[in-house]
């Protein structure tokens, strides 16, 4: 690559063969002059011309140059002077002459040929290196390298921008003045950790910005490290998370709320499995039993804190409860660890994946001991004083022939009568139509007739027509028989706490979609219908491009007006039997189940992208465009458990991110990590 690429490479033949002959005219005269007509070893003295002629000016000059010299030699330098005579030792060493010619014409031929590869590799490099250094000026990210001894090596153009400083005065000095002071402990610690087999770590801490103000990044640092295990340099690759860890810190207040509301319920909740075995409780509950949430969880089964009643009371009614999907109000003895009995009221209903089975319960209990009680002293004052007992909390009514011929006056009161009303009507006239009065008949009497006490949960209706959830108990009285009393406590607001309850722990409060507990439930239930059909089954994680400038621009009313519209037109968009589920801030994930193909997931986001791009009216003057950016993983295709199949989704979304956004990535193995 030096004067040789110019003279070899570029020269012209005229030029090129010119030089030979001045290299060769130069030489043959210093011979003339410095070397006596008699001296020996003649050839040996044009073999720099050879040399240097092939090198510098090619093939062609060079074997020019070889023949003029063994003509000149045989016929200046070799006795005979100045005649072309035969001589055995001349012509042995004109002969060499030319083998040599033309092994130095070979050897000079493979050297250019060489440098020639060598230009060309160190050209290829040369524009890599451009290019990658291009790569890495056009990031969003923001990129430093640093040594050992946190001495910055390189920053791209978005670290300047970030920390508002010129490259030089970043470069060669340390890099801790960027980070809070109270974080570099911290991040100093988490460094300390890269080795050669664990060389990339990844840290959250804040930083200050350019104008002052404090900034949560994320940094992906990779170590570099010498044959012996010694560091080199580090290189980390950050980007701004200060949205998302806003974001995040009002979820944990939202699932803290949640998860208030859920284990200090006035009522116990839990979930058991097919085997009766706790899935989940609040807290409420676990206080009734006496245990820790480890105690119990996976462990214990739920007639463990039943009495023998009341575990063969379970036994007989579990096997009916698999098949109708509900359970209402069956009363337990609950027992505690420390021996204390409470009389519980049951309510559950059924979980079930896509394919109809059974996955765990969902129930409610209430403690019922004092209700219970009063109900025992009911009976004893009805067996003492004919059980005319008038109160104004429990509604209480003498029925024969389902007429009612006595009431108190809290049964006027829950159901909107007067005190001259009610009686001598029928009582049919408290249902909300004659399927429920029928079933009522059914089953009370029956019970009555075989046990004495009939108890249940049901809605009734008040004169007015409105509808109410009732506790309702029937016993039978002293007599002839067809005489039965009924006590009647109103539970509406109990049942509508529940439904709340149930409705907040299971959704989105802003979307009404389900949240991520109802979501983690699904997708269990896809996988395992998956694994058992053979079915195709897509998660979907969805990151709205351009949601954050509408929040900034126009409120957060109207970003909040703009994922409502946004839910709704994707819930609108899938299948019945997918599943649109909002995380949090604009991220969402679809849950595309039961595909015979992998293009039938395509046709479903085909409609949802259509639909999300559409623009939102805000208010009567305004509207706004958003677009999505999704990430696609694919069971079996992806053969992983639901949570690594969502952080891979995650990861797909945030290529699709990083390669333009509004378009949909399919995960693969091969993609970085979401945060690189």
């Amino acid at each position: 690559m030096g004067q040789e690429e110019t003279l070899y490479a570029k020269g012209s033949p005229v030029f090129r063969y010119s030089l030979a002959l001045a290299i060769y005219g130069g030489t043959l005269l210093l011979y003339f002059w410095l070397l006596p007509a008699e001296y020996g070893l003649v050839f040996l003295a044009f073999y720099p011309v050879l040399v240097i002629s092939f090198y510098f000016c090619g093939i062609g000059p060079g074997a020019m140059n070889t023949l003029l010299s063994a003509v000149t030699v045989h016929y200046f330098f070799v006795p005979p002077f100045s005649k072309l005579a035969a001589e055995v030792i001349s012509d042995i060493a004109a002969v060499t002459f030319l083998v040599s010619a033309f092994l130095i014409a070979l050897i000079v031929k493979k050297m250019h040929r060489h440098a020639e590869q060598f230009r060309s590799a160190l050209s290829v490099l040369q524009l890599s290196e451009e290019r990658y250094r291009g790569l890495l000026e056009n990031q969003t990210e923001i990129i430093c390298r640093f040594k050992a001894d946190g001495t910055v090596l390189y920053v791209n153009e978005a670290y300047c921008r970030l920390f508002g400083k010129p490259r030089d005065s970043l470069v060669g000095h340390k890099w801790h003045p960027t980070a809070w002071h109270e974080d570099i402990a911290y991040i100093d610690a988490q460094l300390a950790l890269l080795t050669p087999d664990h060389p990339i770590v990844t840290i959250e801490n804040r930083i200050i910005a350019h104008d002052g103000t404090l900034r949560w990044g994320q940094f992906v640092n990779r170590a570099f490290f010498d044959a012996q295990g010694q560091l080199l340099e580090t290189q980390a690759v950050g980007r701004d998370i200060t949205e998302r860890k806003a974001l995040e810190e009002k979820l944990a207040a939202s699932a803290k709320e949640i998860e208030d509301l859920y284990d200090h319920a006035p009522c116990g909740y839990h979930s058991i499995g097919a085997d009766g075995v706790y899935l989940r409780i609040n807290a409420t509950e676990l206080s009734w039993l006496g245990c820790r949430r480890e105690e119990v969880i996976g462990k214990a089964h739920i007639t463990d804190f039943y009495t023998e009643a009341g575990k063969a009371q379970f036994m007989a009614q579990f096997p009916y409860f698999l098949k109708t999907g509900r359970i209402d109000a069956s009363e337990y003895d609950l027992l505690g660890k420390d021996g204390t009995i409470r009389h519980v009221s049951l309510s559950a209903t059924v979980i079930k994946d896509a394919a109809g089975n059974f996955l765990m319960s969902r129930g409610v209990m209430y403690d019922i001991t004092k209700l219970n009680k009063a109900e025992a002293k009911l009976r004893q004052l009805m067996e003492r004083q004919s059980a005319m007992l008038d109160n104004e909390l429990i509604g209480i009514c003498k029925v024969r022939n389902r007429v009612i011929i006595w009431k108190n006056k809290a049964m006027g009161r829950i159901f909107g009568y007067g005190s001259g009303e009610l009686i001598g009507e029928p009582t049919r006239i408290l249902y909300l139509d004659d399927a429920s009065y029928y079933a009522l008949g059914e089953a009370a009497y029956i019970a009555l007739k075989a046990e004495d006490t009939y108890r249940t949960q049901l809605m009734m209706m008040r004169k007015g027509g409105e509808p109410i959830w009732v506790d309702l108990s029937a016993a039978l009285m002293p007599g002839d028989g067809e005489d039965s009393l009924w006590s009647i406590m109103d539970i509406t607001e109990i049942k509508k706490q529940q439904e709340q309850i149930e409705q907040i722990a299971y959704h989105d409060i802003l979307t009404d979609l389900p949240n991520r507990l109802l979501l983690s439930d699904r997708l269990a239930q896809a996988l395992a219908q998956a694994k058992r059909s053979g079915q195709l089954l897509a998660v979907c994680y969805l990151d709205l491009d351009g949601f954050k400038p509408v929040n900034d621009t126009f409120g957060h009313a109207a970003g909040d007006i703009l994922l409502k519209e946004i839910a709704h037109r994707m819930q609108a968009s899938v299948r019945a039997h997918d599943t649109v589920c909002r995380l949090g801030g604009d991220e969402f994930v679809l849950l595309l189940t039961n595909l015979k193909a992998i293009e039938e997931y395509q046709v479903v986001l085909e409609r949802v992208i259509t639909a999300i791009k559409q623009p939102v009216v805000l208010d009567a003057t305004t509207q706004a465009a958003v677009t999505a950016s999704i990430g696609i993983t694919v069971y079996p295709l992806d053969d992983n458990d639901a949570d690594t199949l969502l952080r891979h989704a995650d990861r797909a979304m945030y290529q699709a991110k990083k390669t333009g956004r509004d378009c949909v990535y399919v995960y693969h193995p091969d993609i970085p990590q979401c945060d690189e």
